[in-house]
């Protein structure tokens, strides 16, 4: 399974990492890997014919742990065999029936434990193991089902490629040939603990004419292809990942035969110029179409579709010799019905109705009514199958952009109309004025209301304008005169008995005194002067003549107050902390 060496050659774009990164995330996982190590234990009692559960418990035990993170789950699995892996899958198939034959006659013989470890060898996943497995999944919250057209591989690199999910969890070194962006490897669920790779960072795994800003990814999946994949049976003797690129290094050319020729020479090997055939160069070019065209599935629009769109012409150099065979050169545009044709290695795709059932865990040659497996409906928001679904990641990853802009608007605390945007009403003008003095009143009503516009306050304009000249007046005017008043309820039944009072009275001399006591004026608004307020010195007027009149009585012996205040000094206007001595 995979692409012998490649973690460890892409080993620069991967880092240690967690499982806990994924937090809150959309995850894709490739279901088959997960399978195959829980079948990896249980397979010699299957094949015995004893029931177990046990590789669904140990898929469980995964899914449980990005539950319980927050995670939406994407279960992914394998399809329909791939035309241009047949003659892997024809191969694997041949060394299971081999191992099988080899369990049983070990079995025969007594020999149990022995027989038990070779059935192991010769696992495989099954229809019935993965419609057990859908059964029990389908109905989880948070948890989708997606069986891939034909590889899972693809519909991970499609998934993760369309935003549908922010990364993938698998065991398949094939899917980094895919182009897909991040993926988890090595998942130890006890530790959580697992190496990331990130498509951004494989260009560090290559100096000279591959590296830095130089990266060709197209080259690099060709590096790939050429040192031995599960889509070129026929590789070159000898020639592996470090080789590959070597010979990538030395070359510029993107015309795939000709680059192809060239590999004896550039590689100065000349034994390896029987090898490179016709035919070589023929199955290149379809591995190389397999790993672009793939067909996969878009649960949004509900059909398949090629992972990445068909070339309309040979330009690329991405395409074996016949692909032109089947294009009408005289149509402009040629269908894609018409180009998928010559794909077919890669795999066909079906109708809508069909790609729906497929895709849904059921067999495309079953009768629909025998469907076991149905959309569910509602859909729920949460679900991939959802037609304005996005990725928890994207929804994240929106909200915060969104209170970045926010948090750039004036800090963040309010937002303020620009100077020269000035917001008016507009007020539609009556359809039809009949009299000349109508005529001249909308005319004038609407000067008014272009003035008045004009003068309206812009949003959040404040009420008072705090220039210097309004500050100054506001904080220097003269303060009140504090004036001693009388109420005339008070003094009314007095004057009754005396309408005229005597010259020298101090009563009402008081009535109009002005008091002269009040603190110096404060001129400047930025300082508060100080003052300090002696005792208050008591006075004795000079005793009055007793009279016999009322007003008189209440004169005797007044007593009047008068407050100086000494300037000290000037104090802060602010508010001062007392200090602790």
């Amino acid at each position: 399974m995979g692409i012998t060496g490649l973690l460890p050659f892409v080993k620069n774009a991967c880092r240690k990492g967690n499982i806990l990164e994924l937090r809150g995330k959309s995850v894709a996982i490739d279901v088959s890997c997960l399978l195959h190590r829980g079948l990896t234990g249980c397979m010699d009692k299957i094949h015995m014919g004893e029931e177990t559960k046990s590789y669904i418990n140990y898929v469980d035990k995964y899914v449980k742990e990005l539950l319980a993170m927050g995670c939406h789950v994407v279960m992914v699995f394998d399809g329909r065999p791939l035309p241009a892996k047949k003659g892997t899958n024809d191969d694997r198939r041949e060394q299971r029936e081999k191992r099988k034959e080899q369990a049983e006659m070990l079995l025969a013989k007594g020999k149990e434990r022995e027989a038990r470890d070779t059935y192991r060898l010769a696992t495989s996943i099954s229809t019935e193991i993965v419609q057990k497995t859908i059964e029990f999944f389908r109905k989880l919250p948070n948890v989708d089902i997606v069986v891939a057209p034909y590889e899972a591989d693809a519909q991970l690199a499609y998934l993760m490629e369309s935003k549908l999910v922010d990364a993938v969890i698998t065991e398949d070194s094939d899917l980094i040939v895919f182009g897909c962006e991040m993926i988890y490897f090595k998942w130890q669920s006890a530790t959580g603990e697992c190496s990331v790779y990130q498509k951004c960072n494989l260009k560090k795994c290559f100096t000279g004419e591959l590296g830095g800003d130089k990266f060709d990814f197209s080259k690099f999946r060709r590096i790939c292809i050429l040192s031995g994949c599960d889509y070129l049976q026929s590789g070159l003797p000898g020639v592996g990942l470090s080789t590959a690129a070597k010979f990538f290094s030395l070359t510029s050319i993107k015309d795939l035969r000709t680059v192809l020729r060239k590999v004896p020479s550039y590689l100065k090997n000349p034994k390896l110029k029987e090898h490179v055939t016709e035919e070589f160069i023929r199955s290149f070019a379809r591995a190389e179409n397999t790993f672009k065209h793939q067909i996969v599935f878009d649960p949004r629009e509900r059909c398949h579709k090629p992972l990445t769109p068909y070339p309309t012409s040979g330009g690329d150099g991405g395409l074996d010799c016949d692909d032109l065979d089947v294009i009408d050169l005289e149509s402009p545009t040629p269908s894609p019905a018409e180009i998928s044709t010559k794909f077919v290695y890669a795999g066909t795709p079906s109708t809508q109705r069909i790609a729906i059932r497929l895709a849904l865990g059921n067999p495309s040659d079953g009768n629909s009514i025998d469907d076991r497996f149905l959309l569910t409906q509602p859909i729920p928001d949460w679900s991939v199958w959802a037609m304005k679904y996005e990725s928890k990641g994207t929804s994240i990853e929106k909200i915060r952009k969104k209170k970045d802009e926010e948090a750039t608007q004036c800090g963040g605390a309010f937002k303020l109309d620009s100077p020269s945007v000035v917001r008016r009403v507009k007020v539609p003008k009556k359809a039809e004025i009949e009299e000349e003095d109508d005529i001249v009143k909308q005319f004038m009503a609407d000067i008014e209301k272009e003035k008045q516009a004009l003068l309206k306050k812009r949003k959040n304009a404040p009420q008072t304008d705090y220039n210097a000249e309004n500050v100054l007046k506001k904080y220097t005017e003269e303060p009140p005169v504090k004036k001693t008043r009388v109420e005339e309820s008070l003094i009314s039944p007095l004057l009754s008995h005396q309408n005229s009072a005597p010259e020298n009275s101090k009563y009402f001399a008081k009535k109009t005194e002005i008091l002269e006591n009040d603190p110096p004026k404060r001129k400047n608004p930025f300082r508060c002067p100080a003052f300090v307020k002696p005792t208050p010195k008591i006075e004795e007027i000079a005793e009055i003549p007793k009279k016999t009149t009322i007003l008189a009585a209440l004169e005797d012996n007044v007593v009047e107050t008068t407050t100086s205040y000494r300037f000290v000094g000037f104090k802060s206007a602010g508010l001062r902390r007392k200090s602790k001595n």
